[in-house]
């Protein structure tokens, strides 16, 4: 039990690392971006502007965004590097069969239509709307700036660096001495927790499920960060393809099921196809 409550806590650890480079690189960052406004608008005649300044920020966030992942990966291999680890082989950079990569995709849409109709069945009910507008808030000035750099950064950047700590880092400490299916719960759980906002939250938890079992189950986790990647870019464009005037409620539902069934379809060839005798998720911790 010791050896478990170590790995738990040293889980803890690394997430609480993660977020203390993002915030203290985010804002040296934010400051150099900040500086380099004010210096423009001096040299231009202006005066201190403290709102452009913030502006100039934000419009940047998904550079800032870019440039911290890079940071956070830089740190972890430094210290697999110190403490003489091969990297690939400790977070699964292995080589996996195309079908499962083919999945992936169908595996990243499906949960992306699944989220989007549950979410969107319940901002139109009217719950949780100081939460969605929280999120709203926290994600506009990344999802409101230049649509490539948003790509780059929320659809390509932030997803594999997610699951290289995430299904990569965090699930090998707690595997060590956790059994898979509460190495997958917890990561899951910090992952969720990692966002920050409850709705972001909510459904990074269940992501981080379904992740987690697809790496577990394929011995690599390519599966699981092209899943990311397919997710959050079918997130990033599919909104501005869609007419607002065809949503309605009928259409979250259908949403809904269509995702469920690509879920539970896409999982089950993961299964299938990963069979392996001496796998068991065990329940006991």
């Amino acid at each position: 039990m010791k050896e478990k409550i170590k790995s738990f806590f040293a889980a803890i650890g690394c997430l609480l690392l993660i977020m203390a480079i993002q915030v203290v690189f985010g804002m040296i960052l934010g400051m150099i971006i900040g500086l380099v406004f004010a210096a423009k608008s001096a040299s231009s005649g202006g005066g201190m502007d403290i709102e452009g300044i913030g502006n100039f920020v934000n419009i940047n966030m998904n550079l800032i965004l870019i440039l911290t992942n890079i940071v956070v990966v830089i740190t972890f291999a430094i210290i697999y590097k110190v403490r003489k680890k091969n990297i690939k082989e400790e977070l699964q950079f292995r080589k996996t069969k195309y079908i499962n990569m083919i999945i992936a995709v169908a595996l990243g849409l499906s949960f992306w239509i699944f989220d989007s109709g549950v979410l969107s069945i319940i901002y139109e009910a009217g719950f949780l709307k100081e939460s969605f507008s929280y999120m709203e808030e926290l994600l506009s000035p990344i999802t409101s700036g230049n649509l490539i750099l948003t790509i780059i950064s929320v659809g390509i950047i932030a997803p594999f660096v997610e699951e290289f700590i995430f299904r990569g880092v965090i699930f090998k400490i707690l595997n060590k001495n956790i059994s898979a299916l509460w190495s997958i719960i917890i990561q899951a759980i910090l992952f969720g927790v990692f966002h920050l906002n409850l709705i972001q939250g909510g459904y990074a938890s269940l992501m981080g499920i379904l992740f987690g079992y697809v790496t577990y189950k394929t011995k690599s986790i390519w599966p699981a960060i092209v899943m990311h990647i397919s997710n959050n870019v079918f997130a990033c464009i599919i909104p501005l393809i869609i007419p607002e005037s065809v949503l309605s409620t009928g259409v979250y539902i259908a949403f809904t099921i269509i995702g469920i069934i690509g879920i539970a379809v896409s999982t089950y060839v993961i299964r299938s196809k990963n069979a392996s005798e001496e796998e068991n998720l065990e329940i006991k911790i």
